[in-house]
């Protein structure tokens, strides 16, 4: 055999072994899904004092690895970590939130456009959010909305 017919052998072969790698899906059995909730009620109007449930039915097939529920105007922060062999694909969230005596009824947020220019507006609902992580690290963040009157 010449040497011309040998490298053409070894070519073919080569391509032959990348085409049936390529043919995999090296996409197959991975998690992109984030986890997702079941939320009754998210929007709450309520007086200063009160005390409000928040809750969620979170759910994520690889199960939920971690649950902050965060408000730093409020001084807000409930974490719930839950180790590889805890995690389950469903977890029902509750934590009930008090309405601290000197919370604002509405004040004033400076919002920058993509194009630099600012606008004011006035706000009114106080913004919880419920950040959730699954098992291989998807991320998905739900808000409760506070209106206080």
């Amino acid at each position: 055999m010449n040497l011309q017919k040998r490298i053409w052998i070894i070519s073919m072969s080569i391509a032959a072994v990348f085409m049936s790698s390529c043919e995999r899906d090296l996409n197959k059995g991975v998690d992109y899904d984030s986890p997702q909730a079941d939320i009754a009620v998210d929007t709450f109007e309520v007086d200063r004092g009160e005390t409000i449930e928040i809750k969620a039915l979170v759910r994520d097939d690889s199960g939920i690895a971690y649950l902050a529920l965060e408000y730093a105007n409020w001084n807000l922060k409930d974490e719930q970590s839950f180790d590889e062999g805890n995690r389950a694909s469903e977890y029902g969230y509750a934590y009930n939130v008090k309405v601290p005596l000197d919370a604002l009824y509405e004040w004033e947020e400076i919002y920058t456009k993509h194009d630099g220019t600012q606008f004011t507006i006035k706000q009114r609902y106080h913004k919880l959010s419920l950040t959730c992580y699954d098992g291989v690290k998807n991320k998905n963040i739900f808000y409760f909305y506070v209106k206080v009157k």
